[in-house]
C-alpha cells in the first residue's frame, strides 16, 4: 500500500502548476480523510467517535468529502450526529499530529535560538481533525 505522503508527493510533483498541485493535493487529502472515516472502527452506536486531544475531548460525528469542480475540495465535519450543516469545512485537511516517536520529521531553523528545531509527527488525519476541533473550542475540557 502506498503511504499518503508518497501519494501527495507524486501528485504535487506531477502537477503542471503550483495552483493545480494545491488542488490535486487537497482533493487527495479530502478523499483520504473520508476513506479513513468510513473505515474508522472507533464509532459509537450513533456513529460518533471521541478523541483525546491536547486540549481535551473532541467528537467527530461525520466526515464527508465535498467535491468542488471549480476549485479546492474540502471535508465537511460534524461534531455530533450528522444533523444540519457541518460545524467545520476544512480546505486542505491536516494529516499530521505531534508524536515524539513519529515517522515524519520536520526540521526548521529558529532564528531566535540560532539553531535547527526538529519536530516529529505521525500521519493520523482523524486525530489531526480532532485537534483542530479542540483548538476552536469544540472540545470538552477535562
Amino acid at each position: 500500500m502506498i503511504e499518503i505522503r508518497d501519494k501527495i508527493r507524486d501528485v504535487a510533483e506531477g502537477s503542471p502548476t503550483p495552483a493545480e498541485a494545491l488542488q490535486a493535493v487537497s482533493r487527495l487529502k479530502a478523499r483520504e480523510v473520508a476513506q479513513r472515516w468510513a473505515e474508522f472502527p472507533g464509532k459509537n452506536m450513533e456513529g460518533v467517535a471521541s478523541f483525546q486531544t491536547r486540549r481535551g475531548q473532541a467528537q467527530i460525528g461525520a466526515v464527508r468529502h465535498n467535491q468542488d469542480s471549480d476549485g479546492i475540495d474540502s471535508v465537511e465535519v460534524w461534531v455530533g450526529p450528522q444533523q444540519g450543516p457541518p460545524a467545520f469545512r476544512l480546505l486542505n485537511p491536516p494529516m499530521l499530529v505531534p508524536d515524539p516517536i513519529g515517522s515524519e520529521i520536520l526540521t526548521e531553523y529558529d532564528p531566535m535560538r540560532q539553531r535547527n528545531i526538529v519536530r516529529r509527527f505521525r500521519v493520523d488525519p482523524l486525530q489531526a481533525i480532532a485537534e483542530v476541533i479542540a483548538s476552536q473550542n469544540g472540545s470538552e475540557q477535562g
